[in-house]
């Protein structure tokens, strides 16, 4: 029989997905976004993700005046 792995943060990425695709948020819902930040923070895409939110940063803050 052959078995399924899935690594955790894919599996609470998809619930992440799923929660704000829902749109009710719950406790229980900010403690699985938080757990996949914690998580996604440990991988390779941090860096790039940090990048990302910080030139939005800078966008928002250059159009706010």
């Amino acid at each position: 029989m052959p078995s399924l792995h899935l690594s955790l943060p894919l599996v609470l990425g998809a619930g992440a997905w799923f929660l704000g695709r829902k749109g009710d948020m719950k406790l229980s819902h900010a403690v699985i976004c938080a757990g996949f930040g914690f998580y996604i923070a440990d991988t390779g895409v941090a860096a790039p993700i940090r990048s990302a939110v910080a030139i939005f940063g800078t966008a928002i803050a250059h159009i706010a005046g």
